[in-house]
């Protein structure tokens, strides 16, 4: 049974002793409290030099209808429990990998990366968005993951980003190694369509205010939905925010 233990080992070990100022942690937990309650997203904030998971947010398990123990836990037991063994194996797997990717970093550039894959958690497919916080020479000290409902229909999609480049790394489970990529990105005309869409226009709103026919946004629309391999809008804008595209 993989229990959170698991996730701390040798090779995300703090080698160099340093310790956390625990108004720094304060700090990071009530920032994501507030994040929770603007986004509606789940947070957990991992401490390495600890080696414990010190914040979980309990807004998670009620996308399974779930009851955490209570109501501000930090124990991830409990959310290791409603992940199947394939996907937990997976999350470990990812664990590693993702730390061997950072090794060899200076302290700035990793915390430029954000590793993001999804799994089933309970019934509900989830994306997470996994991101170094605190990181002292080469050492990851904190680290924090948001959880987010996916529109993925299987688990995978194991993608290390970076906003500021051209490219990305996308790792496969079956060969155990990273592939670069040219990074998916959305045009600007894309882009506006998709904020247009969150600020609630509609495709007649949005065919006035760009001087464009309704057919036309409705086409820009399914063509943009099938680049993110979507079949809605609404799915279309979890897709684009979940993988950082706007």
């Amino acid at each position: 049974m993989i229990r959170v233990q698991d996730f701390f080992k040798d090779y995300n070990a703090v080698k160099t002793p340093y310790e956390v100022d625990e108004s720094f942690v304060k700090g990071v937990i009530q920032a994501s409290k507030a994040h929770v309650r603007a986004s509606g997203n789940g947070i957990y904030i991992f401490d390495y030099s600890k080696r414990k998971v010190v914040y979980v947010s309990p807004n998670i398990a009620t996308w399974c209808n779930l009851q955490p123990q209570h109501n501000h836990t930090t124990d991830y037991n409990w959310y290791l429990k409603n992940i199947s063994e394939k996907d937990l194996q997976m999350l470990i797997e990812i664990n590693q990998k993702a730390f061997e990717f950072w090794q060899g970093m200076s302290d700035d550039e990793c915390t430029d990366y954000v590793l993001s894959y999804d799994f089933m958690f309970g019934e509900a497919m989830v994306n997470q968005r996994y991101t170094p916080i605190l990181v002292k020479d080469g050492n990851i000290i904190l680290a924090m993951c948001e959880v987010s409902p996916s529109q993925s229909k299987a688990s995978g999609n194991i993608i290390m980003r970076r906003a500021d480049s051209k490219y990305e790394y996308v790792y496969s489970v079956e060969y155990q190694k990273w592939q670069k990529v040219a990074q998916q990105c959305l045009t600007p005309k894309e882009k506006e369509i998709i904020r247009s869409t969150i600020k609630g226009l509609s495709s007649v709103e949005i065919a006035e205010i760009n001087g464009k026919s309704e057919n036309t946004i409705k086409t820009q629309k399914r063509n943009l939905c099938r680049k993110l391999g979507v079949s809605s809008m609404p799915e279309a804008i979890t897709m684009a925010m979940n993988n950082g595209l706007l």
